[in-house]
């Protein structure tokens, strides 16, 4: 199925700030339960440097609720690759399916 243009608009800002974020990581605290997530100085996981963190509290406590088995340390290389073409292709505009 083919994308309208109103979808690929929507998909193209969408895949900017993804960009974005994979490049500069989070904007702000990534715990879910933090009270005040858009402080200025964030701490940055070591492992992928997308995910950042108010306080080590925070971090250690994301990394046990969540951010474990989402943090690109714990996944295989041949799948980050995967995801990054689809990234480069779906930014040029490349919306089709791969088999």
């Amino acid at each position: 199925k083919e994308l309208t243009a109103k979808e690929q608009k929507l998909n193209t800002r969408f895949l900017a700030d993804v960009d974005k974020t994979m490049r500069e990581g989070a904007s702000q605290c990534c715990y879910y339960a933090c009270a005040n997530p858009a402080v200025k100085n964030l701490y940055k996981c070591a492992g992928c440097g997308i995910a950042k963190y108010c306080s080590k509290k925070h971090q250690a406590l994301d990394w046990k609720w969540e951010h474990k088995v989402e943090c690109t340390k714990s996944i295989p290389q041949f799948v980050l690759e995967e995801i990054q073409s689809d990234r480069e292709r779906h930014l040029r505009g490349d919306y089709s399916k791969i088999e």
